[in-house]
This record gives C-alpha cells, structure tokens and sequence, in this order.
C-alpha cells in the first residue's frame, strides 16, 4: 500500500476530547469536551502553535462548522445551547430573536446563514450546498424549514428573520434537473437516528430524494464540496452516493465505528476515522483504501482536509486534518 500522507505535526492543546473540528481557507477550529473553541489561523500552523481559545461552555461542544468566508463558527454545547463566534475576532455574536430549537444537536452555517437541527426530531447530522447559498436563501419566503419540525434558519449577526448489489432509489417526485440554474434547489442533507437521510430543497421543503443508507446506526452526512457525491456513515462502514439521483455507489467497510468523513476539494479522495483509532483515505473512483494508519489507541471523532500549506512549511502540500478522545490534534500532509 502507498503512503502518500506524512504526519507533520501534532499539538495536545490539554482541552480534553476533541469532538469536533471545521476546516475552511483561514482557520481551522477544534471543539473540546471541556468547552473550549480553538482557531487555528493557518498562517501560524506551525510551532509554538499560535491559536485563540474561546471559553464556550462548562458543559463541553460536540458540534461546530464554520461559514465559507471563514469569518463565522457555530457551536452546539452539551447544555443545548448554539453559540457563535467572529473568527477574525474572538468575540461572541449575540444572536437575538433566534427561534428556540429544542434539543439542538447538529449546525450548519453558511457564509451568514445559520441553521440549527434538533436530535428530538430524530436529526443526527445536517449538512448544505455551499454554492451561492446566501443569494438564494434570502430570495425565498420561508423562516423556518418545517422538515420535521426540526430547523431554525436565522441570519448571522443582526438575526433578521427573512421568511426567508444496488438498491432500487427512493424518489419522493422526480427532480427536473434540466431547468436553468437559477431554479436549482439548494440541497440540504439530513441523516437520522431512524436511520433514513433525505436531501430535501430548502427553499420549497420538498424531499428531492431519500438515500438507501446501507449503513446501521447512521451517525454523520456529508456532501461533498461541489455537492456531486454523498458520504453516509455509521457502524463499521461508510456509503457513497452521487447527490444527484441518491446513485449508490458502494461501502467501505471497517473494523470499527465510524465518527466522522471527508472529501477533499476536487472529490478524488475521501477520508475516515473510527473507534479503533485509524484514519483512512480512499480513492473515491476505486473505493480503494490508499493510505491507513492507526494514530491513536482512543477513538478519532472528527476528520478534515486542508488546502495546501503555505510555502514555508514543508512545501506547498495540502494534507488531513485530525483528533479524537486523546486530545491530540494531529497534520498529515501529503508527501
């Protein structure tokens, strides 16, 4: 087997388990069981490891994302509180007038766009199109998606509510695909407890499609960043699927748990971690595993890639991204 990534580094921060981490062009930020927000600026990605810590919550974080112009992060305490934070400055944003969301669980936020979803309403994990997101979304009448009653959108920081084997595929209503672009849904991915996950059209809460999941206890969904592919994953395995059609395309099987996958920026690659504490990196065309390492004997909950470095480390390569229940942020990048 090849070995195309290299660790590069490794930093213990000493915040407890690292739940979660988002990746964008700026900053990369981590989400500690002890309530801790830690930014990366990737300029500093390199020793002594300059990063700012926000103080969240006592309660620990177990879900963030951060907008694509890298100027927000969203987090989800264990308290059930959604708390969001000015990357570029470290201060909390006040959201008012925010529609409470009962048991919140899972968030997203693009660019200004904030959306929130509730675990009473079965929801694990959400995920959107990042492609002209905003334009579109404050162009529609709705305030809050009524997909099971689980979501609250609210803009990001002044909070103006805008009312604004292959499986057979499970279709709700054909999607016509051949309207021009302006009229293309903006997909939102949900993955449920129940194990289903949906893609359902913001704007109109229409379910385009259901996935056949071929994974048991479904824990996260992602898209992919062009939203041409899906990964679902969840106990020993994770699935693929082209968005448009919920085309399955096969699983890739492990020998542990499931937390957390990724694609890289042009799809080629999807990486995992898992219980046993191993990362992995596929080939997305061959569902061929190119790189496996156990990095940890505790379990990896969370997985990102990154674009290339800055020249002056270590060459212009971009690389993973990842941590877990060790604490320890670690940076593959690729040789």
């Amino acid at each position: 087997m090849s070995h195309p990534y290299v660790n590069c580094y490794e930093v213990a921060p000493e915040l407890g388990d690292i739940y979660g981490c988002s990746v964008h062009s700026k900053y990369a930020c981590f989400a500690s069981s002890e309530g801790s927000l830690l930014t990366f600026p990737f300029s500093q990605i390199e020793p002594p490891y300059t990063a700012l810590k926000s103080e969240v919550a006592n309660s620990g974080i177990h879900a963030i994302s951060t907008s694509q112009t890298s100027k927000y992060c969203a987090c989800v305490t264990f308290d059930g509180n959604v708390v969001v934070f000015d990357l570029q400055t470290g201060s909390e944003v006040v959201l008012k007038s925010v529609q409470t969301v009962k048991s919140p669980w899972s968030v997203k936020i693009a660019d200004e766009i904030l959306f929130v979803a509730s675990l009473d309403a079965d929801i694990v994990s959400i995920d959107i199109q990042k492609d002209e997101i905003v334009s579109k979304i404050r162009k529609s009448d709705a305030a809050c998606l009524s997909i099971d009653t689980a979501f609250n959108r609210t803009e990001v920081p002044n909070v103006v509510e805008t009312k604004d084997k292959k499986p057979e595929v499970k279709q709700t209503e054909p999607v016509d695909e051949s309207k021009n672009e302006s009229n293309r849904p903006i997909m939102l991915l949900t993955a449920h407890s129940s194990n289903r996950v949906r893609i359902t059209d913001v704007n109109t809460e229409r379910v385009l499609y259901t996935l056949p999941t071929h994974v048991s206890n479904v824990r996260k969904a992602v898209f992919s960043d062009s939203q041409t592919l899906a990964c679902v994953v969840g106990d020993k395995s994770a699935a693929l699927y082209v968005v448009r059609g919920a085309q399955y395309l096969g699983s890739l099987v492990h020998d542990a748990v499931v937390y957390d996958c990724a694609f890289n920026s042009d799809d080629s690659k999807l990486a995992t971690v898992d219980s046993s504490g191993t990362l992995r990196v596929y080939d997305v065309a061959t569902l061929q595993v190119i790189f496996k390492q156990q990095v940890s004997d505790l379990p990896l909950f969370c997985v990102s890639f990154v674009q290339p470095f800055t020249p002056a480390i270590q060459g212009a390569a971009g690389g993973v991204v990842l941590s877990g229940a060790d604490g320890v942020i670690r940076w593959f990048r690729e040789a």
